[in-house]
């Protein structure tokens, strides 16, 4: 913070990573915080939804290897070596 009501922010892009250093007012900081909150949400449900759909296939694949008898309790195991 520069001072009550000024803001130095340093930017960098994350796809090209050029950097600008920028003053924004109390107001400014603050949508650029909100903007930034909204971002972080989004790639957060987007990471979920991928886990989740890793997931599944995950549980697919183990199902459909059960179903086969491709896979048994002994698979699980741990060794003692």
């Amino acid at each position: 913070m520069l001072d009550e009501s000024t803001w130095w922010i340093r930017l960098r892009c994350g796809a090209c990573g050029s950097v600008r250093e920028v003053e924004a007012s109390n107001e400014e900081a603050g949508r650029l915080d909100a903007d930034l909150d909204r971002g972080l949400n989004e790639i957060a449900a987007v990471i979920a939804k991928l886990d989740r759909a890793e997931m599944a296939a995950a549980s697919d694949a183990l199902t459909a290897a059960l179903e086969r008898d491709l896979v048994g309790p002994d698979d699980f195991r741990r060794s003692l070596r």
